[in-house]
C-alpha cells in the first residue's frame, strides 16, 4: 500500500505539473486526492498550502469524476476483459479498487459488487487513509520547496485537526482491541 501511495503521488506531481501544465497548488491537490483519499484528502491538504476556494473546487470535481468513472469501471472490467489475468481472484479485485479508488463510498460500491472483496478492499482504503496527516505535512513540505509563493513569503504549516484526530482514534480502538476490552463490549452488547 505505502509502495502505492508513494508512486500514485509522485507520477500525480510529475504528470500534473509537466505534462498538463498545472500550478504547484493543483498538482499537489490532485495528486494527494487521488494516493490518500479524494475529498478528504483535498480538504485537509488545500488550507496547508493556502489554496484557492476555485483550486479545491476543481480539484474535488476531477476526484470526484475520476472516483465515480473507477466505481463502475473496476467491476465491469474484472467481470470482463480483466478477470482472466486477475485469476478471478476476489482478493485480488478487492485490493484494486482499495489502492486505485479515491473515496471509501466508491471503494465499498466496487469492491460490493464481487463476493469476497469487500473486506480486502476496506483495508486497503483504510491504510490509505490512515497516511493523510503525513502526507499533508509531505506535501506541504514539497510546496514550500517548489511553489514561488512560498519563497517570497514564510508559510506555516495549518495542522488538519481531524486527521490527527483520525489518527489518534484508530490507534486507540488498536489498543482496545489488542487488550481484549472490545471482546467484553462485544459480549455486553450481545447480551443486552
Amino acid at each position: 500500500m505505502l509502495i502505492n501511495l508513494v508512486i500514485a503521488f509522485t507520477f500525480g506531481m510529475v504528470f500534473c505539473r509537466y505534462v498538463l501544465k498545472m500550478n504547484d497548488t493543483l498538482s499537489i491537490l490532485l495528486s494527494i486526492g487521488t494516493c490518500i483519499c479524494g475529498a478528504s484528502a483535498i480538504a485537509a491538504t488545500g488550507p496547508a498550502l493556502r489554496a484557492k476556494a476555485e483550486e479545491i473546487g476543481l480539484s474535488l470535481a476531477v476526484i470526484t469524476l475520476f472516483g465515480l468513472i473507477a466505481m463502475f469501471a473496476y467491476p465491469a472490467l474484472f467481470n470482463g476483459p480483466l478477470g482472466a489475468w486477475l485469476n478471478t481472484n476476489p482478493l485480488a479485485f478487492g485490493m484494486w479498487p482499495g489502492i486505485g479508488i479515491h473515496e471509501t463510498a466508491q471503494v465499498i460500491a466496487a469492491a460490493s459488487q464481487v463476493n469476497g472483496a469487500s473486506a480486502i478492499a476496506i483495508s486497503g482504503k483504510l491504510i490509505r487513509i490512515f497516511m493523510i496527516g503525513p502526507m499533508v505535512f509531505v506535501s506541504f513540505l514539497l510546496f514550500r520547496q517548489f511553489s514561488k509563493k512560498s519563497k517570497s513569503e514564510h508559510m506555516n504549516l495549518a495542522v488538519p485537526w481531524f486527521a490527527v484526530a483520525f489518527i489518534a482514534f484508530t490507534l486507540i480502538h488498536l489498543g482496545l482491541e489488542n487488550s481484549g476490552i472490545s471482546n467484553g463490549w462485544a459480549a455486553f452488547n450481545a447480551v443486552f
